[in-house]
């Protein structure tokens, strides 16, 4: 199984959303330079609060203005909904390598590298959050489940322990 080889798929932004969503996302592309972006995301959240790509923007904005903890929330939040995508349970410590090979085997490879993508920056984000056991403990996980390292987790744990000592 490689994480980086699967054949073109929809990807979280390709979901069907209604156009007053797509609206309110460019507003908030458009109004974010000037700091008006939170008011057009959360009137996307609430008309599409399981849209991955509004949890992408909301994500996006608040990691980029250095809220992290706000931005660690919503990355929990897309980690649920696409585990319930995939099947899966919402604790990323219940996920096999074994479930990973079956899932990449299907049609939901771009789910599933999202899903295993939010995984690794939920790690980063503790450990910028001082949650430094918490954040390797996610980062051990996903090199676990993507073994190639075609994720780039091992390589920011290798730094992470470096940086340590």
């Amino acid at each position: 199984m490689d994480l980086l080889d699967f054949d073109a798929q929809p990807l979280y932004y390709d979901d069907p959303l209604p156009d007053e969503v797509w609206a309110l996302l460019d507003e908030a592309a458009n109004a974010y330079s000037e700091n008006g972006s939170d008011v057009p995301l959360a009137q996307a959240e609430s008309l599409a609060p399981e849209s991955l790509a509004v949890l992408v923007a909301l994500y996006r904005n608040h990691f980029y203005r250095h809220r992290l903890q706000e931005a660690h929330a919503i990355g929990e939040r897309a980690l649920a909904v696409s585990a319930a995508r995939l099947g899966w349970p919402v604790d990323w410590r219940l996920i096999t390598p074994e479930q990973v090979a079956a899932q990449a085997a299907g049609e939901t490879m771009t789910v599933l590298r999202f899903h295993l993508m939010v995984l690794k920056a939920l790690g980063y984000l503790d450990l910028r959050l001082g949650r430094t056991a918490q954040g390797c403990a996610a980062l051990e996980h996903l090199t676990k489940l993507d073994p190639k390292d075609r994720l780039g987790a091992g390589a920011l744990l290798d730094a992470t322990r470096l940086a340590m000592y």
